[in-house]
């Protein structure tokens, strides 16, 4: 299921702009959804088949039996459940106000700590986090980092990510075309959820500065499309810097 994460980042950016929240996230005039998705890496091929309730997400469920399950309280999505098999591993758990994304919560089954992200959003349009560890027992709270999305054309343009150690600046550059996921329900509210973004993202560059080492190390992903008569993708291959390549086709 890892492995569709990083489909859907290829995709689409976790984040989408806080200008849309008057907008409908439903195209209208096609109103298309993924329905499948093929991975191939390294010889060997993954399947996700992508299930709806109207323009909601019902579930993700790969041919390896992982799956991820999605659930909604009106239009707004309130949860995504991570499963190896019938084993709940994973969880994300979403808080709004007036019908915009103030706090989320990341909880892996069994840990003795879940992870807390609240969000603020500037005059300027965008959009600054922080992001804590919480002990689940005693309520304990640290700061893990705090940073800031930039946002143009309703897609994230820049994340920037500072902690003790390091500061994480992430670019991003996009085609003009129409994200796969731009007609489902509620993805536009989300800052994590690699599928809100408007258009496909063709550069990622990660620039991570070692504050303590005085280190800088640049990392580099492409992807490539092709598209349907519609304007979606129905083919990316996606390239890191190390040379690794996995190819994905899509299917409405």
């Amino acid at each position: 299921m890892k492995k569709i994460l990083t489909l859907v980042s290829a995709i689409a950016l976790v984040f989408t702009s806080c200008s849309k929240d008057d907008d409908s996230v439903v195209d209208e005039a096609e109103n298309i959804l993924l329905k499948k998705t093929i991975l191939t890496e390294g010889g060997n091929t993954e399947t996700y088949d992508w299930t709806y309730d109207g323009n909601k997400l019902v579930s993700n469920i790969s041919n390896d039996g992982s799956k991820l399950l999605y659930t909604y309280t009106g239009d707004l999505l309130t949860k995504i459940e991570e499963f190896d098999g019938a084993s709940l591993e994973f969880t994300t758990n979403y808080f709004y106000n007036n019908g915009k994304l103030v706090s989320m919560e990341e909880i892996s089954t069994g840990s003795s700590q879940k992870e807390r992200t609240d969000y603020t959003y500037n005059s300027d349009g965008t959009v600054s986090f922080t992001k804590y560890a919480i002990v689940i027992a005693t309520n304990a709270t640290s700061t893990i980092n705090n940073g800031k999305l930039f946002f143009a054309n309703n897609n994230v343009i820049k994340r920037e990510e500072i902690s003790t150690y390091s500061t994480i600046t992430t670019t991003y550059l996009y085609d003009d075309k129409k994200n796969p996921f731009m007609n489902v329900v509620g993805l536009d509210k989300l800052f994590d959820e690699p599928r809100s973004s408007k258009n496909n993202v063709v550069k990622e560059t990660e620039v991570v500065e070692n504050t303590s080492g005085g280190t800088t190390n640049t990392y580099i992903t492409t992807n490539v499309y092709t598209y349907n008569a519609n304007g979606y993708p129905i083919t990316v291959v996606e390239t890191q810097q190390s040379g690794d390549v996995a190819s994905y086709q899509l299917l409405y």
